[in-house]
């Protein structure tokens, strides 16, 4: 009796290591396959030593037929890498921070001035023109493509949006508390109001 439980002690063992390993190997399987997803003309802009904040574009090509959304990124050329996008509200340009950056099936995406982007803030180091960084993009499915990041000028193809200035945009936090100024409702003063009267 004794030894028929031992027996089914070591069945059972063995049947787990088993399913363990084939697990890990088709974990290991999804983890190795290729990213159908690529970069190019990655390039950031010049930054001096007061500026502790630049922007990343480039653009992204998935060569799959499932959208790929990527849903982080990190860079040592920075403390913080963020996702950002440019909401236009008049002549105020705002850069919420956003989720992810979705590159359809079959398609491109590009990443540029006026539109989405990586945001580097807390710079460890001036950028110079002709320098390189790199930055790595994770997707939703956890799978990472790394990125080299030349600092410069835009590539012909990444050219910034019509209407759009190469000087720095303004803090969100800035735009944003002006347009609610200029949305909050104007009151006219009364005859009575001190500051209307004349000293």
């Amino acid at each position: 009796m004794r030894y028929a439980f031992l027996v089914c002690v070591m069945i059972c063992i063995s049947f787990s290591a088993q399913t363990l390993n084939a697990q890990d190997k088709e974990n290991r399987q999804n983890k190795e396959a290729a990213l159908p997803l690529s970069a190019e003309q990655g390039w950031s802009r010049p930054s001096d030593k007061d500026q502790a904040s630049s922007a990343a574009y480039m653009i992204l090509k998935n060569t799959g037929k499932d959208d790929i959304h990527i849903v982080s990124v990190e860079s040592p050329a920075s403390e913080t890498a963020i996702l950002r996008t440019n909401i236009f509200d008049a002549d105020i340009i705002l850069m919420p921070r956003i989720e992810n950056i979705t590159v359809p099936g079959n398609n491109t995406h590009k990443l540029a001035p006026g539109g989405d982007h990586v945001m580097l803030m807390g710079l460890h180091a001036p950028l110079k023109a002709g320098a390189r960084f790199p930055l790595t993009l994770e997707t939703q499915t956890g799978k990472t493509l790394d990125v080299n990041i030349t600092v410069g000028a835009a590539p012909a193809r990444i050219a910034p949006m019509k209407g759009i200035k190469s000087e720095p945009l303004p803090p969100v936090q800035d735009a944003e508390k002006e347009i609610e100024d200029k949305k909050a409702p104007k009151t006219e003063a009364t005859k009575d109001d001190p500051a209307q009267k004349s000293e």
